[in-house]
């Protein structure tokens, strides 16, 4: 069964580009679920996009609409932070999504006069859930998730677009030169036995947003678990690499990794990839 996956003559906003556009699958992509991953097959669209490149590198698209872009930013308590990042993001993406975590500071208040639209959990339910209801709120085309204390850079978005417009993968996550955490390099290399990652716990990716609402995320964190799924799905994963800005946050033992250990066998004993539908 083939299904529609970017529309013809599209790009998301502020895609940065090397070329002038000699890949067709910027124009257009079928996915084909034939196999594991997806065969694709290019549609070239029936009028051409006419482009335009500003000093800045940034693509302008006129002609044809351009593919959207969510960024979904589960945040508790980052009043300190919050600001400056959604202010970054406005430049790079449609729609900003910020989830409050039942914070006790103006982590709401903050969101809201930024522009963002703001959900607000009445109880404090984890990063999962509020990647989940990002996800829900979603309204574009491609969904950026990023973490709200600042730490990754909104100037990588482009990077992590780009090989998902080009038709190269259905994920592209923001892989960090230094994981500080052992145990979270052990739940990495955990699901790399199913998956090609790297980096599995990074608070930074790009992915569709149709694929993003067929995930069956369940944990004590993202590490592992998010790449497992996407590959369950006949999903490609691509990582680039990204460098960490400062959050001064102080880093503590992250004990809710034995947690995500149990979690991540379980899942592995439980699902093999061979048997799950493909992505289409």
């Amino acid at each position: 069964m083939a299904v529609s996956g970017l529309r013809s003559g599209r790009l998301p906003l502020g895609l940065h580009l090397n070329d002038r556009l000699d890949c067709p699958a910027l124009y257009g992509v079928t996915a084909t679920a034939t196999g594991h991953p997806a065969s694709l097959t290019i549609a070239p669209p029936d009028n051409a996009a006419l482009l335009s490149v500003q000093n800045n590198s940034r693509v302008i698209i006129t002609g044809v609409n351009r593919l959207t872009v969510t960024a979904v930013v589960p945040a508790f308590n980052e009043a300190p932070r919050l600001a400056a990042l959604l202010e970054e993001l406005k430049q790079r993406v449609d729609q900003i999504v910020v989830v409050d975590d039942c914070s006790i500071d103006n982590t709401a208040k903050i969101a809201a006069s930024c522009g963002a639209d703001v959900i607000q959990h009445t109880e404090n339910r984890g990063y999962i859930d509020s990647i989940k209801s990002g996800f829900a709120a979603a309204t574009g085309e491609l969904v950026i998730t990023i973490d709200g204390d600042g730490e990754f850079s909104p100037d990588y978005i482009p990077a992590l677009l780009e090989p998902i417009i080009k038709g190269a993968a259905d994920m592209c996550q923001g892989r960090r030169a230094f994981v500080a955490r052992p145990s979270e390099r052990f739940l990495t290399w955990l699901a790399s036995l199913k998956a090609d990652v790297g980096d599995s716990g990074t608070g930074f990716r790009a992915l569709r947003t149709d694929l993003a609402r067929q995930l069956q995320i369940n944990g004590a964190c993202f590490c592992g678990i998010l790449a497992l799924e996407v590959a369950s799905l006949g999903g490609r994963i691509v990582e680039v690499p990204v460098n960490l800005r400062s959050s001064h946050k102080p880093r503590k033992i992250a004990w809710f990794h034995i947690r995500q250990f149990f979690y991540l066998l379980l899942w592995l004993l439980r699902r093999n990839t061979k048997h799950r539908i493909l992505l289409s």
